[in-house]
């Protein structure tokens, strides 16, 4: 089953800096397929023959683009199949990609793809089973609470498993937290007043409110977007009641607290959109192996 389409993963300079970060870091500086010292040791050069990575558990499948990168840098004249796409659930047992070339090449690439491959498509998983407890009518969201440096693939993992993502970092959209409102004194109409005076217009304002007077004061000022942070699911019924009587233009998201036991009791309570930082900041990494054949 193909998930909601997503944005193909661009291999950017961010992506192809953080593989080469990666490669360093297991192979060493000057990298090469001898690098590795059991494999170099064990493996005649000459060897030739076919790998593939194969699904341990049922999982959302997410991290092709990488996974051929790190071969490529290995050996470039590897040649990667794709069996089953990013996107695509499978069951456990499902060989999703076939890489052909030289045994030793196979090996050395073999963790590093696998530790990308396995991150990505927990992300992936965890993202699905969300939305598909969350329903239709509400988006489930990102956050910023991603591993330092893997923001761009963690955010394209949340797409692929039929997710969204939120602010991609602290340049892109507004969010006016709860600090932001009490290092000026808590009035949150200065702090949306204020980030669309300095800001570009058409930038997203999105204010986080912790009880009745932040609301108030926050539809008052007509941000784009209310986050309700910490509120119960029968105070976030109460408080989307209220905000809709007032106005229908503005987007109302629920953080804090939500799981997967919870969610649907959230998702029923009227909200747009709900933010998790539970999709990448505490996921479980799925199983996936790679089987050599000779």
């Amino acid at each position: 089953m193909k998930l909601k389409e997503s944005k193909k993963l661009e291999l950017n300079q961010e992506t192809r800096q953080l593989v080469e970060l990666a490669l360093i870091e297991d192979l060493g500086p000057n990298y090469s397929v001898n690098s590795d010292i059991t494999t170099a040791a064990t493996i005649s050069p000459t060897s030739q023959g076919r790998a593939e990575i194969v699904a341990k558990e049922d999982l959302v499948v997410c991290g092709h683009t990488v996974a051929e990168l790190i071969f490529s840098k290995i050996d470039s004249s590897i040649k990667y199949t794709v069996l089953h796409e990013d996107g695509l659930k499978v069951r456990r047992g499902t060989s999703i990609a076939s890489i052909l070339g030289c045994h030793q090449a196979l090996l050395v690439a073999e963790r590093l793809s696998l530790n990308f491959f396995q991150r990505l498509s927990g992300i992936a998983t965890t993202t699905a089973k969300f939305v598909e407890i969350a329903g239709s009518s509400v988006h489930i969201l990102d956050t910023r609470k991603t591993t330092p440096g893997l923001r761009q693939l963690e955010k394209y993992a949340v797409t692929v498993g039929g997710g969204k993502n939120h602010r991609i970092g602290l340049y892109d959209e507004v969010l006016i937290k709860n600090n932001h409102i009490d290092a000026i004194g808590g009035d949150v109409v200065k702090a949306i007043e204020l980030c669309r005076s300095k800001n570009q217009p058409g930038t997203v304002v999105e204010v986080e409110v912790r009880n009745q007077n932040e609301l108030e004061q926050a539809i008052r000022a007509k941000p784009d977007v209310i986050l309700l942070d910490n509120y119960s699911p029968e105070e976030l019924k109460t408080a989307v009641d209220f905000i809709r009587q007032l106005s229908q233009e503005i987007k109302i998201e629920a953080s804090g607290g939500i799981n997967g036991e919870n969610l649907q009791a959230y998702a029923l309570t009227g909200v747009d959109r709900i933010s998790l930082g539970a999709l990448t900041h505490s996921v479980r990494s799925v199983d996936l192996s790679m089987k050599i054949f000779v």
